[in-house]
């Protein structure tokens, strides 16, 4: 005897089955963007030209970035050492305000995998690629001719801190407390 049944009532078995694992896909992806900051989720899909190695790949430490002073700063460092300029700022506008501030750079977390540090903006050599796991503190931003913000940035790589800029969709202030900004949420990231 068989059951003329049988064939449908896998296929529906299957859908239902096929129903839930897309249920609960979908219910785990908006459970991690839920804790995620909007601006936080850039990915490397749609050809964005800011993420990924470069096809003649990263410069060599021997090319410098340009830092909003027009100072050029070469290779590594065993220490974050690109805010100089934004250290010298900060004192004068606090002095204009009759305070004194000695923070030289925000905390950072880097967004997206493969970030492209940058000598200059817009279209700078490739200093170096950053990833979420590492070190990062932005000094000041400028608005860059291809209509994005730039953080002039500090990063820790394995070969060491590395001082460039990079677009600020890649990256987000995660310092909550510091220098003038009396614990009240995040600070801003001062123009250069």
């Amino acid at each position: 005897m068989s059951n003329s049944n049988g064939p449908r009532a896998k296929t529906t078995r299957e859908r239902k089955t096929r129903t839930w694992v897309v249920v609960g896909l979908i219910a785990a992806a908006a459970s991690v963007a839920s804790v995620m900051p909007a601006y936080a989720m850039t990915t490397s899909s749609g050809g964005d030209t800011e993420v990924g190695a470069p096809p003649g790949g990263v410069a060599g430490p021997d090319v410098r970035a340009i830092a909003p002073d027009g100072t050029r700063i070469t290779g590594f460092s065993v220490s974050p050492h690109g805010f100089a300029h934004e250290r010298a700022v900060a004192k004068r506008l606090s002095a204009a305000d009759g305070g004194v501030s000695t923070q030289s750079g925000i905390n950072v977390t880097i967004a997206s995998t493969g970030a492209r540090l940058r000598a200059s903006v817009p279209n700078g050599a490739v200093l170096a690629l950053a990833y979420p796991n590492y070190t990062a503190f932005v000094g000041c931003k400028i608005s860059g001719s291809d209509g994005f913000a730039w953080g002039y940035l500090d990063v820790e790589t394995p070969q060491g801190w590395r001082t460039g800029w990079m677009r600020q969709d890649l990256w987000y202030v995660t310092q909550f407390t510091g220098p003038g900004n009396g614990g009240n949420g995040l600070p801003k990231v001062p123009w250069c």
